[in-house]
């Protein structure tokens, strides 16, 4: 049987007198085989990269056993079920650890359990689940109409509290028309063809959709042509070609002028081929920005290109072997990222040609990295896990070290640094209630039905009706928020500092008054153009080049590499992973530690201390510099800080409701440090730093490296 895709790709298979394959050739020159016993059971499977799985079956047809083997015949891991006549008994995974299953006389199953983890189900007159109850402690309800949809579900500790509560109405063609919350409750309209055409929110507020199904497209085509009217009257609109892919977007304002637009197209094997974006900037149209994609025979990413033809192309190239594994990245400047696989298809090692990565990394059985090897710096991070795959224990490449503590249900219950006092969390039967460090106790109190924290960490928060926070309160501190017709923040009073914001027809930051006074310009590419008046000078690939008396140069990778400031150069240097490793400060050279999961691990003379991936503190000259202690938070570490440590002395911080660390307390609540922040993170005290002097935290609750004056921001 042979298959011939629209590029001209053969994809050929072998066929057993069953149909069943057991070879297949494909467009690479990759091959795959399949075994069977007299019965017509998969006995052996071996993928294109040589791995090899192994069935063993009982006299019923089911799996007891499965082998996975390497390409030396090496078993690299078991797993075994069992079974009585009718069920099954239990199931034993790669670690050795075994999940056992209870029935009733009905055959329904009433209990699991996994290393300790109990869960009990209970079931209706219908033989529906209608409780689920894990570990003697959450218990989850769920309600059904006639014909068995899930109406409403609700989660309640084992004393009967209700903690959360959702529930859903269906139209007589099982489409939702509600669906509420807690207490907020959000609506569907759909038209005659299934299709949603108005949205109510909470608030009572509305968002329209349209369909045009005739609408004649360039090639005098009939298709689709749908469009999403928001409430201040702007028109989304999405083309789509005869296979009902999008082909071109557009965005209108509420008098119909074009304010954004964009194009796709596509190869004969439907991937992605270019995106062309026209760029508009003070109602006008500016220029095009064109990136062209291009794949290999199995449809793999093989070129990416930015302005193709013009002096400014860019263009990152992937190379693949036999088995289909990514082998070489090129990058625009030419630097060349190697990588090598062990027998399960596992990066071994990564090696750049510009002599600045090199990693080796060994993996457990189940392919979790336990060692990595920094071969440039001669740095080992190490990892360990529990029979659940979390993490318990690391170790940094600067040697500072962590380790963690769970619950039964995997849930971080001890968090203990090598610098500082444990930390100590504990919850409820679903929240996270208490956090303890040294002697000092944070409660997070009181959780509404829809999981919003209400009373937490002495402060307490309100919401509107649209689900939004618009306050939150502290002792005398407190700050108050309202929204615009797009959901845009619109007020702020912050702890008495009043400021307005406005927006352009694309929702980007136009203007803030009051405590701040700043004005902005952005294209519809969503670059700034301009700040207070003043026009930044962009080049092709719209990297700002000038803004005022400031000059900036950037790489073929899209990366700063000098920027000139009142009179001051500084030049940065990276990696070929794109990480900032050295800058020049007028002769003063700092240079930057990074590890294989691209952490900042060192700038200068300070080491960071990490809990996953969010920086909490640093080390300098075997000292403790600064710690945060991390409780419930909004978005990765963003108001997540309970407490601060800076040198010897704790303080309780202050966070705006953008996430942001604005200010430090004493633990009597005494103000001791306020640094508000515009809108881009710019400090409204006469302090010339984005974050003041004692607070190394500040914008998204991010560090402030003080060496190169930027934003430690890790994942974004």
């Amino acid at each position: 049987h042979t298959l011939t895709d629209p590029a001209g790709g053969v994809t050929t298979f072998k066929q057993t007198i069953r149909g069943k394959p057991y070879e297949a050739s494909y467009p690479d020159g990759t091959k795959e085989f399949w075994e069977y016993d007299l019965l017509g059971n998969l006995i052996r499977h071996t993928d294109k990269g040589g791995l090899t799985q192994e069935y063993v079956y009982d006299y019923k047809g089911r799996v007891i056993e499965e082998k996975l083997l390497d390409n030396d015949g090496k078993v690299i891991y078991t797993k075994t079920k069992r079974y009585t006549p009718f069920h099954l008994l239990s199931e034993t995974d790669e670690m050795g650890i075994t999940m056992s299953y209870e029935y009733n006389f009905k055959g329904q199953l009433i209990r699991s359990e996994r290393n300790g983890l109990e869960t009990k189900f209970i079931y209706n007159a219908e033989g529906r689940l209608a409780k689920k109850i894990t570990q003697n402690a959450l218990v989850e309800t769920f309600d059904y109409d006639p014909i068995g949809r899930v109406v409403a579900e609700t989660k309640e500790d084992i004393e009967g509290n209700l903690l959360l509560s959702s529930s859903k109405v269906y139209d007589d063609a099982g489409r939702v028309i509600s669906e509420t919350k807690g207490n907020f409750t959000t609506f569907f309209i759909y038209n005659s063809k299934g299709e949603l055409i108005e949205k109510i929110a909470p608030d009572g507020k509305k968002s329209r959709f349209e369909y045009d199904h005739n609408h004649l497209n360039d090639l005098g085509q009939t298709v689709l042509l749908k469009k999403a009217i928001d409430l201040t009257g702007s028109v989304s609109e999405v083309e789509f070609d005869h296979l009902k892919r999008e082909v071109r977007s557009a965005r209108y304002d509420p008098f119909g002028k074009l304010v954004q637009q964009s194009f796709k197209t596509y190869d004969l094997l439907g991937n992605l081929a270019s995106v062309k974006e026209d760029v508009f900037w003070q109602g006008k149209k500016e220029k095009e920005i064109e990136v062209t994609f291009s794949y290999d025979p199995m449809g793999r990413p093989k070129e990416v290109i930015q302005e193709k033809g013009s002096l400014y192309e860019r263009g990152t190239f992937t190379e693949y072997n036999t088995l289909g594994q990514k082998i070489r990245v090129t990058k625009p400047n030419g630097v060349e990222i190697f990588y090598v696989y062990d027998a399960m298809g596992r990066v071994r090692e990564e090696k750049s040609s510009d002599g600045t990565v090199d990693y080796l990394i060994d993996y457990d059985p189940l392919s979790r990295p336990v060692r990595v090897l920094d071969r440039v710096h001669g740095t080992e991070s190490a990892y360990a896990y529990d029979e659940e795959g979390r993490l318990i224990k690391e170790k940094l490449g600067t040697q500072e070290s962590l380790e963690n503590r769970y619950d039964s249900r995997g849930r971080l219950i001890e968090v203990n640094h090598s610098r500082v006092d444990p930390i100590h969390l504990s919850y409820d039967a679903l929240y996270l209630r208490e956090v303890q460090w040294k002697a000092l106790r944070s409660k997070y109190e009181a959780y509404d039905l829809a999981g919003n924290l209400l009373h937490g960490n002495e402060t307490r928060y309100s919401y509107d009706k649209a689900n939004r926070m618009t306050g939150w309160k502290r002792g005398e501190f407190e700050e108050n928020l309202s929204y615009d017709n797009g959901g845009n923040l619109a007020q702020r009073n912050l702890l008495g500092l009043e400021t307005s914001y406005t927006y352009d027809e694309l929702n980007q930051l136009k203007e803030e008054t009051g405590a701040s006074n700043k004005t902005y310009s952005s294209d519809s590419h969503y670059t700034r153009r301009s700040k207070d008046g003043a026009n930044y000078t962009l080049d092709e690939l719209n990297h700002p080049t000038a803004f005022m008396d400031s000059e900036y140069e950037w790489d073929r990778n899209g990366n700063l590499i000098a920027r000139t400031e009142n009179g001051e150069k500084t030049t940065l240097r990276y990696d070929a992973r794109d990480r900032l490793i050295a800058i020049d400060v007028n002769g003063k050279d700092i240079s930057y530690l990074w590890d294989e999961q691209n952490r900042c691990l060192k700038a200068g003379e300070r080491h960071f201390l990490y809990q996953g991936h969010a920086e909490v503190g640093s080390v300098i000259d075997n000292k403790l510099q600064d710690f945060r202690v991390l409780g419930l938070g909004r978005g990765q570490e963003a108001s997540a800080s309970v407490w601060v440590q800076i040198q010897d002395a704790l303080f309780k911080p202050l966070h705006d409701l953008s996430g942001n660390m604005i200010a430090l307390t004493d633990l009597d609540d005494t103000l001791i440090e306020y640094n508000p922040l515009t809108a881009f993170g710019e400090s409204l005290t006469d302090s010339p730093s984005l974050c003041s002097p004692l607070c190394p935290w500040g914008f998204s609750s991010k560090r402030l490296e003080e060496n190169s004056g930027l934003i430690l921001f890790g994942y974004r």
